[in-house]
């Protein structure tokens, strides 16, 4: 069985300074990425995604997303505790009606600014360089998240049931990846099968 060695670097914030994901020489890196947060002795994953453009071009539509209300906000001190518990939701009647949400995001928006920008600079960012083939990465990308979904509480419930991921197909050749970091992922396989 083919292995591919991976290594996982970070942790970079979506906020400016030193440890900013943009200001980073591997923005320009396209590949895997997790979105974490810090949890007892290590890291919780929340989210788990990939891009083919840069890591830079795809965190900037994440964080314009992100302050414009198209993605969930969590209360930022129960998401650090593991808990979920949501301050806005642009997808409560579906993900294709979210446009209609923009005025009543706006409406609310200024109750929630601070919570959102302490939202915002909770997330530790780790990039998983990758230069390979799109659809091997997509794989690794849904290994990786489908290893998270299958873990213990917290980490299980921690991603957002209706992200979509594309795994490996039965007429594809499995292939083995060793993921290294020093750091502790909670549910994070080292190696995978993919």
């Amino acid at each position: 069985m083919e292995l591919v060695n991976l290594k996982l670097f970070g942790p970079f914030k979506f906020t400016n300074g030193r440890s900013s994901v943009f200001s980073d020489k591997l923005s320009n890196e396209r590949g895997i990425y997790l979105w974490t947060v810090k949890y007892k002795d290590g890291y919780l994953v929340y989210y788990v995604g990939e891009t083919g453009k840069s890591f830079n071009d795809r965190f900037k539509i994440h964080l314009d997303n992100l302050k414009s209300g198209q993605y969930r906000i969590y209360d930022p001190k129960l998401f650090t505790q593991g808990n979920k518990k949501l301050i806005w939701n642009p997808y409560k009647r579906g993900a294709l009606k979210r446009v209609r949400y923009k005025k009543e995001f706006n409406a609310i928006y200024n109750s929630i600014q601070q919570q959102l920008e302490n939202y915002i600079k909770l997330f530790e960012l780790f990039l998983i360089p990758f230069k390979d083939k799109d659809r091997l990465r997509l794989r690794i990308e849904a290994a990786i998240s489908m290893r998270l979904n299958k873990a213990g509480e917290p980490i299980g419930s921690f991603q957002d049931e209706d992200i979509k991921y594309k795994p490996r197909k039965e007429t594809e050749v499995t292939l083995s990846v060793k993921l290294s970091s020093p750091f502790k992922i909670h549910g994070l396989q080292r190696n995978l099968e993919v």
